[in-house]
């Protein structure tokens, strides 16, 4: 019982989830399994760096014309793709700053309209990119 313990505990370490098992952050939930997802902001906007589809395990993020969009029916909140954006565009749905806060209805409303994209592809880097050296 120990060891299967001791493995749950790397695997949710790994994956970023630990916090969600213990519910340290939230009030509403005691699971590993929730509908919280992350979210593609502003800062990708004429940028779209596309390092962070990659390493997304389920293939969640979906490419506009000028930007990406993460799923969040397809999101695990796995927070593998935070520290792959250079442009610091995305957060996790309860992190999302309070002026950013219509991305979360944006990525909701228009990812699945959007194919998925899974490689990297050169960044946009247009008028409007918030960083056009990053990355």
């Amino acid at each position: 019982m120990a060891r299967f313990r001791l493995a749950m505990m790397d695997l949710i370490l790994v994956c970023g989830n630990w916090s969600k098992l213990f519910d340290f952050e939230t009030e509403t939930s005691n699971s590993i399994y929730s509908d919280m997802a992350f979210i593609v902001t502003a800062a990708c906007v004429d940028c779209k760096y596309t390092s962070c589809a990659p390493v997304c395990p389920v293939e969640a993020f979906h490419e506009a014309p000028d930007r990406l969009y993460i799923n969040p029916d397809t999101c695990i909140d796995c927070n593998a793709c935070v520290s792959e954006c250079p442009v610091n565009a995305i957060y996790a749905e309860r992190e999302v700053p309070e002026n950013l806060q219509e991305w979360i209805k944006l990525n909701s409303d228009e990812a699945a309209k959007h194919p998925i994209i899974t490689g990297v592809h050169e960044p946009l880097k247009g008028p409007k990119c918030v960083d056009p050296n990053a990355g």
